[in-house]
């Protein structure tokens, strides 16, 4: 197949080298209480008159609470 294609000039299509792990991976640790660890989000969304609204989000990992939600045009 190769043949064939170098005759006619065409390219042989490389195929992709498999990903090596660069290192052991440990998993996240979970937190044991509430308020040990908290998470924050930015969320784009539009309004139905087509404004754009910015929500930063705040959230409790171990209890999955949301802490904040601060709703801005412009944050």
């Amino acid at each position: 197949m190769e043949r064939l294609y170098r005759e006619q000039q065409l390219q042989v299509r490389r195929r992709k080298r498999k990903k090596v792990p660069v290192g052991e991976r440990q998993p996240l640790l979970r937190p044991s209480q509430a308020n040990q660890l908290w998470s924050m989000d930015f969320v784009f969304d539009r309004t139905a008159e087509g404004r754009v609204i910015k929500c930063l989000v705040i959230v409790d990992d171990a209890t999955h609470e949301a802490i904040t939600i601060d709703v801005e045009r412009a944050i």
